[in-house]
């Protein structure tokens, strides 16, 4: 994503926020079951759309990457592939030790 669009989503999630707010308030819900449920569910999805800005704005910025770094990506790719060969490592030992 580039600079502007992480800003945008930022003034979106502020305003998600904000409204999240005021619908989760329970001293604003009415007093009939089913206009609250409406009420509720409605602020359970603000919810969720407020979550899935804020984890879109977490996203790699393009070009933010210097030069020899490595993305989030690329370092939890290697971080399983390390705990894999690790894994093949220990499987092969005990496999040893019961032909032995």
């Amino acid at each position: 994503m580039r600079h502007d669009q992480i800003e945008r989503l930022k003034d979106v999630a502020e305003r998600l926020a904000d409204v999240f707010i005021d619908e989760a308030d329970p001293s604003f819900w009415p007093e009939d079951r089913t206009e609250r449920y409406k009420i509720k569910r409605d602020a359970a999805e603000t919810a969720m759309l407020l979550s899935r800005t804020q984890a879109l704005m977490e996203c790699p910025v393009v070009g933010e990457q210097g030069p020899g770094e490595k993305s989030p990506e690329d370092k939890r790719v290697e971080t399983a592939a390390r705990r894999a060969e690790e894994a093949v490592k220990q499987a092969m030992d005990r496999a040893k030790k019961r032909t032995a």
